[in-house]
Formats: C-alpha cells, structure tokens, sequence
C-alpha cells in the first residue's frame, strides 16, 4: 500500500511543484509507516526501542528540513561566517543523514517483528 501512495503522490507532484506538497507528502508517508509498524509491534523491547529512534530520527530530520527551508538565507551566512563548521549549518543535508538513519532503525524494527 505504501508502495502505491508514493506512487500516487509522484504522479501527483507532476502538477503540484511545490515543496510544501512534497514536505506534506513525506509526513503521510512516514506517519503511515509508523502507524503499520505500531499496529503490528508486538512487546519485544529492543524492537520498540528501535521503533522509537526510527521515529525521532525522521521527526528531527524533519524539522531541521524545514529549518533549512525557512531560514536559508541566515543559514548561508552562518555558513560563510563560520566555515570551519559549516556543515552544522547544513539542514538539508542533516535531513538526509537523518532520515537514512531513521530508515535504519525502522527497517531493523521491521525485521525483528519478522524473526520473532
């Protein structure tokens, strides 16, 4: 089912160029995951500890996301002020390595809910 909603909604997105679309979009999807996830835990507490991660990992990558969205301009001059530390003032790039995190935690949280 996930599999066509992104489907969907990358169909959708061919009309709706905007990143408030896809922000939204990326909220449903992550949330519906979460949701499948919560509906079919069982109480193993590794794998609620793993889902809990996932979860905060995708929620911070979110916001920092939508940091970086909103405050671009002053983040480009807190990256030409401080080049040494740049990179902490890359929001999307955070995002990525956020969300991929979150991927990790959510599949290993998967997986244990297979094995057991």
């Amino acid at each position: 089912m996930i599999i066509l909603l992104s489907i969907f909604f990358s169909y959708l997105n061919v009309f709706f160029k905007s990143k408030d679309y896809i922000a939204i979009f990326f909220g449903v999807v992550i949330n519906i995951s979460v949701l499948a996830s919560i509906y079919t835990c069982r109480v193993e507490k590794i794998s609620q500890k793993y889902l809990i991660l996932g979860s905060l990992s995708f929620l911070i990558g979110f916001i920092c996301w939508n940091i970086d969205t909103h405050f671009c301009a002053t983040l480009r001059e807190y990256r030409k002020a401080f080049p040494s530390i740049s990179f902490l003032f890359q929001g999307h790039m955070w995002w990525h390595v956020l969300t991929a995190t979150g991927g990790y935690f959510l599949l290993k949280h998967r997986q244990l809910i297979l094995w057991y």
